[in-house]
């Protein structure tokens, strides 16, 4: 770890190999975090009703499009201007009392507004749960404050150990108070008490400054808004549907269901957030000096490795969604199955455009993923508001999948236009006949829920 932290981040020549084995460790933590949350959802899913468990995804992903104005953007931020070698000690110390004090002033606004939020979500119940995952954010918004800087350093072990030990606290305490009888209450107050110790061993970690040019906090915040714009978009995006799920649908125990299709479709992201999170400061650098060519290989590469991985598995979830879903959870919860295959394709669609809204972030570019992801956003609004009330769960996913398209596609043809890279096209036939293949025998077989993992390993090699 010393050895890394001396070095002086945006010098020397930026390898394709640091990059791919920083993107191994990102994954890894990844898969992790991941692997963590269905832990804790499929213990919850079987100690607590499935109206409650349903309960419980819609607080997750309120949490998720509240907390995302503060752990993306400035971090993000301290990520790149860390990356181009920028005097270390003075970007974390602005970015450190520009999140303090935002944190804190949107944890005190959603305990204030709490009682209006659980009247939108149809259910006064929720109030004192929504205050607890208030507590939450401050801790997390520092905290992703450290990734960044890890990140920035090209410390990418160190940024993977780093969020495996909060995955790993956050099984450990929600797991604990679980145990003890306290219910969703427990669970949320796991997620803090974890979001606390994760704090103080990111504050650990990221002792040692390296000296560079100056930074401003306008420069932090003119990059850093653009990036809460695009962030916060595209998590609305993936979390609108249950909350006008639980909004709009009366039965209860079908947002428990889709909460269990909407975290199975999740293991999706694990396949590119790892290489966002590298992919972003390898740009940067590119591009900040000018290296054409090593920034068309990052991208060409990246896409290549991400339509390989997300074909296969894709398909397989949408086809064997049925199985796949009774293998994880109790019978009740293949209700869920309509949704979990319009979701495999929605957040697939989703991935792809979160991975080039990365690249035009990482160029220099943040306006332009900003405002596709604003516009999509918006329009996500009467989608799923019609689609819902029209087809019940399922709609959200369907709205999902229409938006997550049009970000794909927006985003592609701008990454395109201002690199002239994107992907090959005979690695791009060659990855779409194998998933035709694929297909084909995954519509002609039928696993049960017991013969459904081996089949698909069989079809994925």
């Amino acid at each position: 770890m010393n050895e890394v932290a001396q070095k002086t981040p945006g010098t020397g020549s930026p390898s394709e190999h640091t990059m791919a084995r920083g993107t191994i460790y990102l994954m890894i933590a990844t898969v992790f975090f991941i692997g963590s949350g269905y832990i804790i959802h499929l213990v919850m899913a079987r100690m607590i009703s499935a109206d409650e468990y349903g309960r419980f995804g819609v607080l997750l992903a309120l949490l998720q499009v509240i907390q995302v104005f503060l752990i993306k953007g400035i971090p993000d931020s301290v990520n790149k201007y860390i990356a181009e070698g920028r005097d270390t000690s003075k970007v974390k110390r602005i970015a450190l009392r520009v999140q303090g004090l935002f944190s804190i002033s949107v944890c005190f606004l959603m305990i204030i507004g709490a009682p209006f939020i659980a009247e939108l979500l149809n259910d006064s119940d929720m109030t004192p749960f929504i205050m607890m995952i208030a507590i939450i954010i401050p801790f997390r918004a520092l905290f992703s404050i450290f990734g960044g800087y890890l990140r920035g350093m090209r410390r990418f072990k160190d940024a993977s150990f780093l969020s495996n030990m909060n995955s790993a606290s956050r099984v450990i305490f929600v797991l604990l108070f679980l145990a003890l009888g306290f219910g969703i209450a427990g669970a949320i107050g796991g997620y803090i008490a974890a979001s606390m110790f994760s704090l103080a061993l990111g504050i650990r970690y990221t002792l040692g400054d390296v000296r560079g040019p100056d930074v401003s906090s306008q420069e932090i915040l003119h990059f850093g808004l653009p990036m809460i714009v695009f962030s916060a978009c595209y998590l609305a995006m993936m979390n609108l549907d249950i909350i006008f799920a639980k909004a709009l649908v009366e039965n209860a125990e079908s947002i428990g269901h889709y909460t269990a299709a909407r975290l199975l479709a999740s293991i999706i992201l694990s396949i590119i957030m790892g290489l966002q999170m590298t992919l972003f400061p390898s740009i940067s650098q590119s591009v900040s000096r000018g290296d054409h060519q090593q920034t068309r290989s990052y991208i060409e590469g990246a896409m290549r490795y991400v339509m390989m991985a997300l074909v296969p598995i894709t398909l397989l979830l949408a086809v064997f969604s049925k199985p796949l879903l009774t293998l994880l959870y109790p019978s009740e919860y293949s209700a869920g199955a309509e949704s979990l295959s319009f979701l495999a394709i929605a957040i697939s669609c989703i991935a792809i455009f979160i991975l080039l809204g990365t690249i035009l972030n990482g160029s220099g570019h943040p306006r332009i993923s900003a405002t596709i992801s604003f516009c999509l956003a918006i329009l996500s609004v009467p989608l799923n508001y019609y689609l819902i009330r029209e087809h019940g769960i399922t709609g959200g996913a369907m709205s999902m999948m229409i938006v997550g398209l049009l970000g794909m596609f927006s985003t592609g043809f701008f990454v395109f236009r201002k690199f002239r890279a994107l992907i090959h096209v005979p690695s791009l036939l060659r990855i779409g006949g194998a998933g035709a293949v694929i297909s084909i025998i995954a519509f002609l077989v039928e696993p049960t829920n017991v013969t459904v993992v081996p089949v698909s390993l069989a079809l994925l090699v």
